[in-house]
This record gives structure tokens, sequence and C-alpha cells, in this order.
């Protein structure tokens, strides 16, 4: 906290006294917020020997002061002692009040005579009861304004005694003051500086002009304390110069040819009032990057005294000045270079916090225990049913599967949802590597600064951050910002940089354009150092205290914050665009980069496996070598299929993709590549094309039953590919298939087709014996079957298993004895108890067995529905390992089947 003084002295007179009690009253009216500089020299005075106007004489000749203070004795019966302490002790208790109780006070004695060491014995008594610090003759040289000196006017060490600025300086002396004396009183840089003789009679005052201490003006006993410290007059065409920084929003700026800004019209508001001239002088252009050099030039132009003012952005502090500090907050901050390259794993990651990611992974920890403790509820892998999907019709689900499959589907849903649009805003404003933040980051990276000569000066002594920065900086002779340089690292006063960013931003976007542009630099959030902003008042310049009380009554009417926000450059006002594509709220294609990547990350989960490999897992794809392309390469390539655990009693193949050499063109055998099942149930050899085809094999019993799925390439060259879906079906899974069916069908409705069938490319295999099974749901009895249309070609040929299938060849039926016309010998499609479905009157019996070149349960050229009652729907197809020379080109078969309700007949 600020000190403040008092220096007291003796040789004073009573008119002096009373003088100075009047300006002690004006004082707490007129200035009470401003300290008080006094030097006084007591005379006797010439009141009652008994009372006083301040106090009284007691009859053993002790003074007491006004309120019962002792005083000490009287002096010479005249009450001198009274007049002199009354008065200081009303001054010290005003001092006291104006300065929050923190006053020093000063003594400085002569000790000419009795009477003067009487007197200062009483102010001693008056400060020990004020609790105030005393000095003797002396005070810290750091204490400026706040101090009253009371001094005799021809005391021998008085020069030791006076300040370099002061408010109040009263000088008392009783006889003429010597022209050398004078000069050293005239040489105080003080608002108010008098000169009381009391050697004249009537008393004379001299006041010292406080804009022009080389005039006086002489006042008599008779005028006024607010007379005498009037001195506006003296201001009134005075011109004062006020140094500002140009160009430097909002506190100097130039509009339309007018200089105006915050600072700029706070100096007009309070010297216009004053009636005092002013001129604006702008600060020396920087022309050298030596920063020394630059302070020297300036320091140059405070030094001659025709500097009065300095405002605007102030980087140093003067020894010519005293500062002054104002509203605002000024520092240094850090331009950082940014780091442009891409961070996918901070994209990816950030979107959701740290419990976010603990609680997903104990949702999947959860989801894996419960598929591994309940199969019969959860009989496929629930992690891959709710990232892709169930195969499994939600029917065919138990009621407990389902509820649990929707709850985590709504819960995966909003988690996907918000973790979308967070990873989009993520992109859209952080789409490189994250900006440090803080000092400590940037300390701890590679950074280095670029400083111009002579900055040693500004970071010495200014602290461990300081100092650190200076080990990471590099001085540059020929310094200048350069913003296509993104090397280094700039410190800056924080507004400049502001500026500096917005200006390359403006160069980037007119070089290349808004998508090409790039911001390559970003300031710092943590400020290096800040303070509030300050102006630099000259020494010399004694208008100080009232130009400060002046700025606070601005501050408060609020016309300090209304200044600044009209004045703050505004980047924008003249139209043009500072938005850039990559920090744009549009998102281009390359953008959503980090997208894809978690897409790619989901189809890993979904495990692969190939030639060699082993399958443990529900939902393993068997794929092709390099897949997803096609492989051209001959041999034996197998994948062995492990039980999750004892309780799985079927397999399922769904072949997704499935493109391997057909059977040869003769017999249609599979001579050339060929799927094989082996360890399980009996399953046929397949080859050709069967997307979209299901196999269901038997497991059997107990843990170590494996599977083998072989593919045996050879022959002619051929695009094979291969994606075969495995899933794991536990002992009572709802959607487990029945005994001895290979193929398993759900629904009212639906199609089974022959393996490798096509109506254009497809051929039927031989060597073909195997189950085809519908679910019976429930209420419904019977099922029609149809042949599926044929658009590509007149006659069908989605039927076609015997005879010639490029001539018209009309339906068999029944298995009838060798050689017998129209019957199916040797190929067929079982359908138990098939009837024409729309003949009317029913037929009175029925077939089991159907071949030839068109579907019908009647011998016939024409295409009919037949229906079976038989429960359950099963099918059967057969074909033997002989074709040529009776069948040529039979396709297989394609049928469309829907079940019909039970009625009343």
């Amino acid at each position: 906290m600020e000190r403040k003084g008092i220096i007291l002295s003796s040789g004073w007179k009573l008119a002096v006294a009373r003088l100075l009690t009047t300006m002690a009253i004006w004082s707490s009216a007129a200035d009470a917020i401003l300290p008080i500089f006094t030097v006084f020299q007591w005379g006797q005075g010439l009141c009652s020997a008994s009372s006083g106007e301040y106090g009284s004489c007691q009859p053993n000749n002790e003074c007491v002061l006004r309120g019962g203070i002792p005083a000490g004795p009287c002096a010479g019966g005249y009450g001198t002692c009274c007049i002199c302490s009354e008065w200081v002790s009303q001054l010290l208790h005003h001092i006291v009040q104006t300065s929050a109780g923190t006053t020093d006070v000063v003594l400085g004695e002569t000790k000419l005579d009795s009477t003067n060491e009487d007197t200062f014995n009483n102010i001693r008594t008056t400060l020990n009861l004020l609790a105030l610090p005393k000095h003797e003759s002396s005070i810290s040289s750091d204490v400026k304004r706040n101090v009253l000196y009371m001094v005799d006017g021809m005391n021998d060490s008085i020069e030791l005694m006076i300040p370099t600025e002061c408010t109040y300086y009263v000088i008392v002396v009783n006889s003429g003051v010597p022209m050398t004396r004078r000069e050293v009183f005239q040489r105080i840089s003080c608002t108010h500086l008098l000169m009381v003789d009391t050697s004249h009679d009537p008393l004379r005052v001299h006041r010292v002009s406080p804009a022009d201490h080389h005039s006086t003006e002489i006042f008599n006993e008779n005028s006024s304390l607010a007379t005498i410290l009037d001195d506006r007059n003296d201001w009134r065409g005075r011109e004062v110069n006020v140094m500002y920084s140009p160009a430097d929003p909002p506190y100097s700026v130039t509009l339309d040819g007018r200089l105006t800004g915050l600072d700029v019209e706070l100096c007009r508001s309070i010297f216009d009032h004053a009636g005092i001239r002013y001129r604006f002088v702008e600060r020396p252009p920087i022309t050298s990057p030596d920063y020394g050099k630059y302070q020297l030039l300036v320091f140059k132009f405070l030094n001659d005294k025709n500097i009065h003012m300095m405002v605007s952005s102030v980087l140093f502090k003067s020894p010519f000045s005293t500062a002054l500090t104002v509203f605002d907050k000024t520092g240094f901050c850090l331009i950082i270079p940014k780091n442009l390259q891409r961070n996918v794993i901070y994209h990816l990651v950030h979107p959701f916090k740290y419990n976010v990611w603990l609680l997903i992974a104990a949702f999947l920890a959860l989801d894996l225990i419960l598929a591994r403790l309940f199969v019969e509820a959860f009989p496929h892998n629930l992690i891959m049913i709710l990232l892709f999907g169930d195969s499994l019709a939600d029917h065919q689900q138990t009621r407990c599967t389902r509820y649990y499959c929707f709850f985590c589907t709504v819960l995966l849903f909003l988690l996907s949802e918000a973790y979308l649009a967070k990873a989009i805003i993520y992109m859209t404003i952080t789409r490189y590597t994250p900006d440090m933040q803080t000092l400590d980051e940037v300390f701890a990276s590679d950074v280095m600064f670029k400083v111009p000569p002579g900055s040693s000066q500004l970071f010495k002594n200014q602290g461990d951050i300081y100092h650190r920065l200076y080990q990471r900086s590099i001085e540059d002779p020929n310094f200048r910002y350069d913003m296509a340089d993104d090397r280094y690292g700039y410190m800056v006063s924080c507004r400049y940089g502001e500026y500096l960013i917005e200006r390359h931003v403006r160069q980037e976007i007119l070089d290349f354009g808004q998508r090409g542009a790039k911001r390559r630099f970003y300031m710092l959030d943590q400020m290096v150092s800040w303070e509030f902003r300050r102006y630099m008042v000259m020494k010399h310049f004694t208008f100080y205290g009232r130009f400060k009380r002046a700025t606070n009554w601005l501050f408060e009417a609020g016309l300090w914050d209304k200044w600044e926000a009209m004045y703050r450059f505004d980047y924008e006002k003249d139209g043009f665009d500072f938005h850039m594509w990559d920090e744009d709220d549009i998102l281009a294609l390359e953008d959503i980069v980090a997208i894809w990547y978690l897409m790619a990350t989901g189809l890993v989960i979904s495990v692969m496996a190939s030639c060699g490999g082993v399958a443990r897992e529900n939902g393993t794809y068997f794929v092709n070598p390099n897949h997803p392309d096609t492989t051209d390469g001959t041999g034996s390539c197998q994948l062995t299929v492990l039980k999750m655990h004892p309780d799985i009693c079927q397999i399922r193949l769904d072949f997704d993709q499935f493109s391997i050499n057909g059977p040869e063109i003769v017999n249609h055998i599979c001579n050339n590549d060929q799927f094989l099942v082996s360890g399980g149930s009996p399953a046929p050899t397949i080859c050709g094309t069967s997307n979209g085809d299901h196999m269901y094999i038997d497991a059997g019993m107990g843990q170590s039953n494996p599977i083998i799925l072989t593919v045996i390439t050879s022959g002619p060259s051929y695009p094979r590919s291969w994606r075969v879906r495995i899933s794991q079906i536990p002992c009572g899974a709802i959607s487990k298939a029945e005994q001895g069916c290979l193929q398993y069908f759900t629904g009212v409705s639906g199609r089974i087709k022959s393996f490798n069938f096509d109506t254009i490319s497809g051929r039927q295999l031989s060597n073909q014996d195997y189950s085809l099974c519908i679910r019976t749901e429930r209420n419904f009895c019977s099922i029609h079957y149809t042949a599926c249309p044929d658009v590509s070609r007149n006659r069908s040929r989605t039927f076609t298993l015997s005879g010639n299938s490029n001539m018209a060849v009309q339906a068999m039926v029944g298995g009838g004895t060798q050689g017998a016309p129209n019957s199916c010998m040797h190929d067929w499609l079982l359908i138990p108890c098939a009837k024409v479905a729309d003949r009317m009157p029913t037929a009175s019996t029925c077939e089991d067995k159907i071949c030839g070149g068109v579907f019908n349960a009647e011998i016939s050229s024409v295409e009919r529905t037949v229906v079976s009652t038989v429960r359950p729907f099963h099918l059967a197809f057969h074909t033997d390992s002989v074709e040529a020379p009776m069948d040529v080109d039979n396709r297989g078969f394609c049928l469309d089947y829907v079940q019909q309700p039970c009625t009343s007949n």
C-alpha cells in the first residue's frame, strides 16, 4: 500500500496558523482525494494567556486542546502551543480519513529557540495519540506525491526535504526569502506551491503558478483560500503535448481523416473542460528492430519536457513519468504456428469422454457374458446382432431376447447419433491436431520463437516465464512478423497479435481462395503476462491529480465503455469474408475420413477367416483368398469350424456370395471345382453359382466334433469368389432346423430352388440327394407351390429336371416301373401327395414325384399350382450321376410357396 508522509517544522506565527486551518478545511471539501505537501515556519501567537481559539492554558501552565487532549506546557503564557497543536491535530485527522489511515509523519525541526522545541513536543504528543508512524527529518525516497512537508523556510537543511513532485507545498517564513532559496523552491513540480511571508504586515501569500513555476501571484491576508488555490486561469491558454501510438484501435484511430479513439476522446473531454489547449504528437516510428534503441529514442522525446503525457499502448516504464493506471487490461500473448497434420485417433476418441467409453466397454462385455451363459435366450452373437442385425426373424426369437435387443438397439442408436453429431462438430472445428492451450504445453513442445534484437532487456528480470521463453527464442537482426514462415512463433501485445492473425487470414484468402486458404497461426489462450493499462504522466506536468480524478468520473459515467466499443476495430466492416473452408461448418468429402475409419473398424469386428483358418466365433465369414477380389488359383482351401460350446447342435452356412467353376456339360458332375462339407451330417457336393442359398449341417454331440469346409479348385482358369457366413445354432434355439433337413425355410411364403439354378447359365447338379423343409406356421394346414416366373424367355425353364430342355417337355409324375412312359425314374422332386390346386372337382388321387420340363402334378404341358396337405412340409430332391443322352441342359427347379390357412374343409 502506498505510504504518505508529513514533515513538520517550527517558527510560525498566529496568522499563518489561522490560514493553515482554513486551508485544511478547504482541502477536505475541494480536494479530499489529493495528498498535501506542506512546509511551515511557526512564530509566536498573540492569543490570551489563559485561553485560545483552539485550546486553553490551565492554571498549572499546561495546554489542553478541545476534547481534553493534553498538549504540553504553554509557551511563554501566550497559548501558542494550543493554536499550533489544535490546527495540526485537525490536519492529521483529515489526512488519516482521506488516506485510509496509512500516513507517515516526518518532523523537520530546527530547534532555534525554546518556543519551537515546545511546539514540536506538543505535535509529538498529538501523533502518539493518533498512533501514526513518525519520521525525523527524512522519509523514504520512493514516496513521491502523498507527503505533507512542514519545515522552516529558512532551515539550512530544507533542500534535503524537497520532493520532486507534490500536490501541496506551503513554505512559511518570517523574513524575506533569498533569490537562491526561491529558485530552489520553484524547481519543485507541485500542483499548489505557496510562500507565506509573515515578515510583512499585513501577511502576504505568494502563489507559484502550477503551469509555469517562474510566474507568481501575490494575495493579501483577506483573500480566501479558495481564491488563492484556484489555478484554472493559470492553465487556460497553456498547451499540452500528448504522445500517442498511431493506428492503435480502439485507443487511437483515424476516421475520415480525423484522429479519434478512446484515449484521444478522453483527453479532449478533460482538456476542453479545463480550457487547456492540447496537441497530439505521434509516437516515433519503429525504424530499428533493436528494442533497446527504440526505447532510448522514446526516452529522448520524454526527457526534453516537450511531452506532458503518453497514452495508447505503453510498453515500458519511463524514469521521467508517473504511471496513471486506467481501466482496461493489456499484456503479451504468444502467436503459435498451427499443426496442420490430421489426427484421426483424436477425432475417433474425443467425441466421448473417458467415462462414456468405459460405459460402452461394460455394455459390450455384458453382451458377451449373456451370450455365453444364456445360450438358449441368446443363440447368436449379440454384438454382431446389434451392429449388423440378425438374420433370424423377430417372431422366431424368445421374448427375453427381443426385449433385451430392443433396449440395446435404442441405447446404441442414441449413443451413435450423439457420437456422429459430436464427431462432425470436432471435425468441423478441429480437423487438425488440437491447438495448445497453456504455456506448459508450449514449453513441453519444440516451438521456437523469433524476437527482435535487444529483446533481452525486455525479458530481463521479468520472472521465470520470460526467462524460459527467452531460452526458446532467436534474436533476428532482420526481424519482422513473417506470417508466411510457420517455423517460428512470436510474442506480441495481445491486441496487435489479433491484428496480425486477421491480416494473415485476409492475405491467405486473397492468395489461395476460400477453399485453399489455411489458418497457419493462432493465439495462445493463456497470456504470458497482463496488467491494467497505464498512461505515463510526466513529473513536470502537475495536472496529474485533476486528470486522474476526471478520468474516474468519465469511467463512472459510462463514456469509457462507450468509446472502447465505438472504436474497436471491426475486421469485417468492409464486407470481407474471413471464413475458411477448412474451418467452416460445411463438410467436404475428405472431412468424413474419420467416419470411414469407423465403418472399416466395424467391418473388421465381424471376423473373417480363409484357407487354413479356424472359426470359433459365431458369425465368422469363410472367404476366398484375396477377398474381396477374386482368386484364380488351384488347390484345396479348408476351414475348420469348432463349436463355441458343447450345446451347439447345428451349423448354418449362408452363401452370401458363392461362385466357383460349374459342372461339366455332359452329365453335370462337379469335376473341376467342388464345395465339400465333412464332419457333420451328409451334404451333397456342389459347384457353380449359389448366391443366397444355405445349408444346415448337424454338428453332432460334444465339443470335439470339428466340421471341415473345403473348396477344391482345379481345371481351367475361372474368377472364383466366395463369402460364406457361419452361424452356430444351440440345441434349444428356435431357429434350429428339423432333423434331416439340409435346407430349412421359415415364413408363410418364400422361394426354394436347387443349387446352381439359373434359367440361362445354370445346370442341374448330379448326385444330389437332400431334403428341403418348410416350417409349418401356426394355423396353416396346407401349402401351394408355383414355378417361379421366367421373364427371360417365352417357354419357362424354371422347372426342368428331366428330358431335353432345349425342346418342349411335358410334366412327368410318379415313380412307375422301369421303362414306363412319363414317369420319374432318375431325377425328381418329391412333394408328398401333390395335387393340382385349382382342379374342380378335386382329384381323387395324388402324386409324390414330379419331374419333366413343366411343373404340374399331372401329366400335362401346362404349368399349374400344386397343393400338398401333408405336414410337416418336407420336400426331397434327387438326381443320379447320368444326364446324357436322355437329359440335356436341365436347369433344376425354382418354386414359390405360400402356406394356406386351416379351414373347416
